[in-house]
C-alpha cells in the first residue's frame, strides 16, 4: 500500500512540475526583453565585456561587486555573443532556478501543495523586480543550495553533503562575498546546532566538541576548494591594497553612508489624507508599496511562536526534523536579512522574501494541523498574501502589457540592442548611442558622466556596453562617495587627457536620495575641465553631447592653484611636482596666458619655473610643470 501511495505520490508531483515550471518560466519572461537598467544592468555586462577584452576587475576597473558574475556573463558573450537579450535569458533561467530550488526546500518538510505554494510566492517576488544581470540572485541560487545540502545532512548525517555545501558557499562568496559571509555565518550555526544538540550523530563514539570539529571540517574543506584558487589568482594579478579598499573598505565604510535608505513605517502618515496633502489613492498604493518589507518581519514573528509550540509538543523523529527545518530557514532568513539592512528597497529584500516564503509554506503546514482557530488562521494567511503579494504581482502584469516596438522599426541600428523591444520614451536614448557609434572610431575611448559630478546618484554604464565603445577610464561607475571627490576626479581627468578623449556624453539627473549621495561634495574639479575643454554639439533628450576644444586648457591648472593656496599659508614648503599634460596645440599661448592670469613671472615673493619638453612633432606638444617652490 505504502509503495503504491509513493508511486500515485511521485507522478503527481512529476505531472505537478510539467505544468508548474513552463508556467513560471512565461511568468519570468513577461516583459524580459523591455526596459533597460542603465546602471545596475550596465555595470554586470559592461564589466563582463571589460572582462572579455581582457580587463581584470580591481586593476583595470573599479567595482565592488566579486569577481564571478562578471566571468559569468563575460563566457555566455563568449558563446553566444555580447548581447543583451543573452543576459535577458540567463537571467530568466536563474529566476527559475531560484523557484525551483524553493519547491525543494519546502518539499522536504511539507506536503508539495504547500511546497508549489512557497514555489509560486518565491516567483511573484522574483518576476516583480527587475532582476537582470544582478549577482545578487546567482548568488542566492548557490545560497539556497547549501542551504539545501545542510538539510540532506540534517537527514542522512553524511559529511559528504556538507563538503557540497562548502563548494556551494564558495561560489555564492565568488559572486557575492557579501552573501558568502552570510550563508557561512548561517551554516556554521546550523552545523553547530545540530550536532550539539545531538539530532546529528554521524558518530556515537566522539563527544558533542569532536563531533562538531569533525563536521566542520568538510564543511571548510569545500569552502577552501572554490577559494583559495581564486583568492590567488586575485592576489598575484590585482595590488592587493586595491582588493581590499574595492572589496572590503569601501563597501564597510563609504557605501552605507551613500547608499543608506531608512526602513520604512509600517504605513504613512494618515494626516497626509485627511489634510488633503494626497488623495486616497496614492496612499493606498504606498500602504501595498510598504507591505513586503514587514511580511518577512510578519513571518518570522509567526515561525517563532510555531517553533515554540512544535518544541513544547516532542512529536515523532520527522516532528523534530522539521523543527530543525524552521530554526534552518529562519535563521538564514534574518541572515539574508541583513542585505537590506543599509540598501532598505524591495530588490535587496527578494533573498529574505523567498526564504520567508518557505517559512510561510511551513506554517500554512502546522495550521492545517490545528484543531482551534483554524479558520482564524486561514483568514490572517489570506490577507497576508493579498496585502504583501497584490503590488508585485500588479506590477509585472504592467510590465508585460508595455509591449514596446521590435527593433525592425528602430531608425538606428545597435547590434547589442538585438531581441530587445524599445518604448518611445528611450528614443532619444537610443539616436544618442546611434550619434556616438556614427562619430567615435571603435579605438576611441568615451567617457559617459553626468551633468555634475560634484553629487551623483547613478551614471549610465549600459551606454558602453550598447554604443561598443569603451571607458577612457577605470571608473566606469561613477560611485558616489568616490568619483564624487577630488583624487578620483583629478585621476579621470588625467585619463581624459592621456586618451585624448574627443567625445563626451553627459546625463541630466535630478533624483535625489536621503543620504549622503544626495549632497554635493563641494568637488567640481571634473565639472570645470570638462566646460573649460569641451563644447556642447548635439542634445538627445537628457543626453548631451561634447567634442574636445582644438584649444584645451591644461589639467593641473586646478591643482596648481590649490598649490599656490597652500604655499601662501606656508611659505616654508617644499618644491611641489605637476602631472604632465598631454595633447596640447597652441601650448606657448596658453602657458603664457596662464602665467600672467596667475601673475607668477614677476611675483615679488615666489615664482615659478617651468620646463618645456618640445617633441618633433609640434601638432602633439606635451608640456610638463615641475620645481615649483619659495624663492
Amino acid at each position: 500500500m505504502n509503495r503504491t501511495v509513493r508511486v500515485r505520490n511521485s507522478a503527481l508531483e512529476g505531472r505537478n512540475a510539467i505544468i508548474f515550471i513552463p508556467l513560471a518560466l512565461i511568468y519570468l519572461l513577461l516583459g524580459f526583453n523591455t526596459g533597460l537598467s542603465i546602471y545596475d544592468e550596465g555595470l554586470c555586462v559592461y564589466g563582463a565585456v571589460r572582462v572579455l577584452d581582457g580587463d581584470l576587475p580591481y586593476r583595470d576597473f573599479w567595482t565592488i561587486y566579486a569577481p564571478g558574475q562578471f566571468y559569468v556573463l563575460a563566457g555566455l558573450f563568449k558563446l553566444f555573443g555580447a548581447y543583451l537579450i543573452v543576459e535577458r535569458i540567463w537571467s530568466a533561467i536563474v529566476a527559475l532556478s531560484i523557484v525551483f530550488l524553493t519547491y525543494l526546500l519546502s518539499k522536504s518538510f511539507v506536503h508539495q501543495t504547500y511546497a508549489l505554494l512557497a514555489a509560486l510566492m518565491a516567483l511573484i517576488w522574483l518576476g516583480s523586480g527587475r532582476y537582470f544581470a544582478i549577482p545578487m540572485h546567482p548568488a542566492l541560487l548557490f545560497s539556497l543550495l547549501g542551504t539545501y545540502f545542510v538539510i540532506r545532512y540534517l537527514f542522512e548525517a553524511r559529511n559528504m553533503w556538507l563538503f557540497l555545501a562548502g563548494i556551494s558557499v564558495g561560489i555564492t562568496t565568488v559572486l557575492r562575498h557579501d552573501f558568502g559571509f552570510y550563508s557561512f555565518v548561517s551554516i556554521v550555526l546550523i552545523i553547530i546546532g545540530l550536532n550539539v544538540s545531538g539530532e546529528v550523530k554521524a558518530s556515537t563514539t566522539l563527544d558533542k566538541s569532536s563531533r562538531t570539529f569533525k563536521s566542520v571540517v568538510p564543511f571548510l574543506a569545500g569552502l577552501t576548494v572554490v577559494l583559495i584558487p581564486t583568492s590567488i589568482l586575485l592576489v598575484s594579478a590585482v595590488p592587493v591594497n586595491d582588493l581590499r579598499y574595492d572589496l572590503i573598505s569601501f563597501p564597510l565604510t563609504v557605501f552605507p553612508k551613500v547608499r543608506a535608505l531608512p526602513y520604512p513605517a509600517p504605513i504613512p502618515n494618515p494626516l497626509f489624507v485627511l489634510s488633503g496633502q494626497i488623495s486616497f489613492v496614492p496612499y493606498a498604493k504606498e500602504i501595498f508599496y510598504r507591505a513586503p518589507f514587514y511580511a518577512s518581519i510578519s513571518i518570522y514573528a509567526a515561525a517563532l511562536i510555531s517553533l515554540r509550540s512544535q518544541i513544547r509538543r516532542r512529536g515523532t523523529a520527522a516532528d523534530r526534523k522539521k523543527v530543525w527545518g524552521v530554526i534552518i530557514f529562519l535563521v538564514t532568513s534574518i541572515v539574508l536579512h541583513h542585505n537590506a539592512r543599509v540598501r532598505t528597497d524591495t530588490l535587496h529584500l527578494v533573498p529574505a522574501l523567498v526564504m520567508a516564503s518557505i517559512l510561510f509554506s511551513m506554517l500554512l503546514s502546522e495550521i492545517s494541523r490545528m484543531r482551534k482557530y483554524r479558520g482564524v488562521c486561514w483568514f490572517l494567511a489570506f490577507l497576508f498574501c493579498f496585502f504583501a503579494l497584490s503590488r508585485p504581482v500588479w506590477r509585472t502584469l504592467q510590465r508585460a502589457t508595455r509591449i514596446g516596438s521590435s527593433t525592425s522599426s528602430l531608425s538606428v541600428r545597435l547590434d547589442r540592442f538585438w531581441g530587445m523591444r524599445w518604448d518611445p520614451e528611450e528614443i532619444d536614448y537610443l539616436k544618442a548611442i546611434d550619434f556616438v557609434r556614427a562619430n567615435v572610431p571603435k579605438n576611441q575611448k568615451l567617457f559617459v558622466g553626468n551633468v555634475r559630478h560634484d553629487r551623483i546618484f547613478v551614471n549610465d554604464i549600459l551606454f558602453y556596453f550598447l554604443s561598443e565603445r569603451h571607458s577612457a577610464t577605470k571608473y566606469h561607475e561613477l560611485h558616489p562617495g568616490l568619483a564624487t571627490t577630488e583624487r578620483i576626479q583629478q585621476e579621470i581627468i588625467g585619463d581624459l587627457d592621456s586618451h585624448n578623449v574627443g567625445i563626451i556624453v553627459l546625463r541630466y539627473e535630478d533624483k535625489i536620495e536621503p543620504d549622503d549621495s544626495g549632497v554635493s561634495s563641494g568637488v567640481t574639479d571634473l565639472d570645470l575641465h570638462i566646460r573649460e575643454n569641451y563644447n556642447l554639439i548635439q542634445r538627445f533628450g537628457d543626453y548631451s553631447i561634447w567634442k574636445r576644444k582644438t584649444v584645451v586648457t591644461s589639467n593641473w591648472l586646478p591643482l596648481l592653484k590649490r598649490t599656490i593656496s597652500r604655499m601662501k599659508e606656508d611659505p616654508a614648503g617644499s618644491s611641489v611636482s605637476l602631472p604632465p599634460v598631454k595633447h596640447i596645440e597652441g601650448y606657448q599661448a596658453i602657458w603664457r596666458r596662464q602665467l600672467l592670469l596667475l601673475n607668477l613671472s614677476n611675483h615679488p615673493v615666489w615664482q615659478l619655473k617651468v620646463d618645456m619638453d618640445l617633441p618633433i612633432n609640434r601638432k602633439e606638444v606635451v608640456g610638463r610643470a615641475s620645481n615649483l617652490r619659495i624663492c
